[in-house]
């Protein structure tokens, strides 16, 4: 199987506080190279011959393989999730998030700690559905995993440096808050 490079979704040049060249790099640069990581990890493990294949190497080639899929994936939901006016959700997900975490402001209180918290390590800052619970939750999610089986990403924030310090430097605080400028809610209600 081969992985296709999805779209840019949104136009780099009308985000508020991020520059085309930061979102032009991180598309490029570091999603594209997972993805042609993830392919080249997929090509192995097609051409191997499982009854003579060591477990650790198939195990190795399987570990690598989910977290450049996973990889790719938070990256194209990044993507996926800019080019709106982050400042309002949608009337449905204003909804949703009061009433699942009290209030919108608290909701957007929890999410930025969170990536606050990530700011100078790495991993990503997610609003997830659990359909089990019928309700969202934020959590953050290291090493490229989702973190919570069964979850429905909706909403995801790259606190890795290389998503942020082109542009911002030793400040993902500055970073987070562009971020928040520019959700486009009605794609997160989409999902």
């Amino acid at each position: 199987m081969k992985y296709h490079i999805a779209p840019l979704f949104c136009r780099p040049w009308t985000l508020n506080g991020m520059s085309p060249r930061l979102i032009e790099s991180h598309y490029e640069h570091n999603y594209g190279g997972a993805l042609h990581r993830l392919n080249a990890v997929t090509e192995e493990l097609e051409a191997l011959h499982v009854k003579t294949t060591p477990a650790q190497v198939l195990g190795r080639l399987r570990q690598e393989q989910a977290v450049l899929l996973n990889s790719t994936l938070l990256h194209e939901l990044y993507f996926a999730s800019l080019g709106g006016d982050g400042r309002t959700p949608t009337e449905t997900m204003a909804r949703a998030l009061a009433n699942d975490f009290g209030s919108v402001d608290r909701w957007r209180d929890e999410f930025i700690l969170l990536a606050e918290a990530l700011g100078g390590d790495a991993g990503w800052v997610l609003l997830s559905y659990v359909p089990r619970d019928r309700r969202l939750i934020t959590h953050s999610a290291t090493d490229h995993s989702q973190s919570i089986a069964g979850a429905i990403p909706i909403l995801a924030l790259d606190m890795y440096a290389h998503a942020y310090h082109i542009e911002f430097g030793a400040n993902p605080t500055a970073y987070i808050a562009a971020y928040m400028r520019n959700i486009n809610w009605e794609a997160v209600e989409a999902r």
